[in-house]
């Protein structure tokens, strides 16, 4: 199978980019505009799109992006953590390695899209090919793995599993808000009107508003960062940059901001992402003062599941954080995979027990 490697959306040649567009790219996070965003937004973003064909014809479309010095020790805690950030003191860390992500990046979607499966594996084997002797990177890593088929396949080209962060689903077809607190336990559903009380005898406002009404992206992105940095948050290994952050005000209206305001300040908010027949419940930001005495991220998603109802969706994807917070309010974990290949055989053995270890 012939691969063609792009550094850019851009350089992908006019034919191909209007096949691809027309045939793999069918939703507000799977699209030219979400690339073209992120090449012009996130720091030091170095993306790859993968163009498989056979025969003339193009089968197969990835995505992803280089990681020049991943440092595995970002996704550990406790001891673990502690013995790798001594080393990163002296210079010793063996876990920094030059990755490629496969996947649609800062999206929970998968990034490898085809027409069929018939020659998936063979698209797998010449992605990994290429891959390392182009880019010359020590290690692929297949994220947002869902489906059974690309886990079995990947499995088969010796890529080896790894649990990741489950991802998150809330049913949302209900007539009402009401009909959804009916499907909660008699204690929750006095808890989300007791927070939902609360919220608005503290004062603060709700809304929701398009990318362009945003006045003040600089907020935004303060708060965006305040949850980001928490302990509790998913480590991201790409990263906005505050200089661009207000790029956002260019998106369509699939992009809408849920903002949480007290005495005209912004306190909190969460970027919904309207998405075929579903809701993403995307990013969020908190103050950590006024957004815990109102309970405001409470009432972000009690919002997002009315605002879901009310527009016709059918379940709305709420992430992988906060569990316990997300499985009380009805929501279904989804087993996520990851997959990895590692160039040197020896170190990979390695870091696939350390990556076992911390994601179990």
């Amino acid at each position: 199978m012939e691969i063609k490697l792009y550094r850019k959306y851009k350089d992908i040649y006019k034919d191909e980019a209007g096949f691809i567009e027309s045939h793999f790219l069918n939703s507000s996070e799977i699209s030219k505009n979400w690339f073209l965003f992120l090449e012009e937004t996130l720091n030091d973003y170095e993306p790859i799109y993968l163009v498989g064909k056979k025969n003339g014809e193009i089968l197969y479309f990835s995505t992803g992006y280089i990681i020049r010095k991943l440092d595995v020790g970002t996704f550990m805690s406790g001891s673990m953590k502690k013995a790798i950030d001594s080393l990163n003191k002296v210079h010793l860390n063996p876990l920094k390695f030059k990755v490629v992500f496969i996947t649609n990046p800062l999206s929970s979607f998968k990034g490898i899209h085809g027409k069929n499966d018939l020659f998936l594996d063979e698209f797998i084997v010449s992605c990994r090919n290429v891959i390392y002797d182009q880019i010359k990177c020590d290690s692929v890593f297949v994220s947002n793995v869902y489906d059974e088929l690309l886990n079995q396949k990947l499995k088969e080209k010796n890529f080896v599993r790894i649990p990741f962060y489950p991802n998150t689903v809330l049913n949302t077809e209900y007539n009402t808000f009401d009909d959804y607190l009916q499907s909660l336990k008699k204690k929750k559903r006095w808890d989300v009107r007791n927070k939902q009380k609360i919220l608005q005898e503290y004062g603060a406002e709700i809304y929701i508003c398009n990318c362009d009404e945003i006045k003040d992206y600089s907020k935004i992105y303060q708060l965006y960062n305040n949850t980001a940095l928490r302990n509790d948050a998913v480590p991201s290994i790409i990263n906005y940059s505050e200089e661009s952050f207000s790029n956002w005000i260019n998106m369509n209206d699939c992009y809408r901001w849920l903002i949480i305001e007290f005495e005209g300040e912004i306190i909190a908010f969460a970027l919904l992402v309207e998405d075929n027949d579903h809701l993403i419940f995307k990013h969020v930001g908190m103050d950590y003062k006024h957004s815990t005495s109102c309970f405001a991220y409470f009432n972000l998603y009690y919002v997002s599941i009315d605002y879901a109802i009310n527009n016709g969706f059918k379940k709305m994807y709420c992430g992988p954080t906060t569990y316990d917070t997300k499985k009380s309010i009805g929501c279904q974990l989804i087993d996520t995979n990851s997959f990895i290949s590692i160039r040197n055989k020896f170190m990979g053995k390695f870091v696939v027990r350390v990556l076992t270890k911390v994601f179990n």
